[in-house]
């Protein structure tokens, strides 16, 4: 009996916690997303590493990367997308395709994409890559911030 009980706490609890989201309020958060989604975007064609990693949760970020391997600390993250854009001197060309918001509940999100990029380099040569990235947006204190991305390249 005494395990009935706590099953059908544990179930209350649950099904008070699992409130479906109205249409409005999923449009809603997909807006809020894509409009975070461009405030990422933008800061990487300004090159502007503070404007970018300011969309990240710090202590809750991991990352498959397309290689193979894993990211558990946002600062090896941070050093290595740090390295990279020190190499780029300017884009010609960052566009997005087939982005794609899901709602999972009030407070995370996953978006999905398809990307182009054309980059300057400081060495003066040009760099052309496509691909595709997964991000897992969290929404905590009010803000939506990273918890983890994912990217390939074609």
């Amino acid at each position: 009996m005494k395990n009935v009980v706590l099953f059908s706490l544990i179930f209350m609890l649950f099904a008070c916690n699992s409130v479906s989201l109205s249409a409005y309020e999923e449009a809603e958060i997909e807006q809020e997303i894509l409009g975070r989604f461009d405030s990422l975007a933008e800061s990487v064609k300004r090159l502007d590493k503070d404007a970018y990693f300011a969309h990240f949760n710090h202590r809750l970020f991991t990352a498959l990367n397309e290689n193979g391997t894993v990211t558990q600390k946002f600062e090896q993250f941070q050093q290595h997308f740090s390295s990279g854009i020190g190499a780029v001197a300017s884009y010609d060309e960052l566009s997005f395709k087939r982005v794609k918001v899901t709602v999972i509940d009030a407070n995370n999100v996953i978006l999905v994409n398809e990307y182009n990029a054309q980059v300057n380099l400081k060495n003066g040569s040009k760099v052309a890559v496509s691909g595709a990235g997964t991000q897992v947006w969290h929404r905590s204190e009010g803000n939506w911030l990273l918890v983890s991305v994912s990217s390939s390249t074609k």
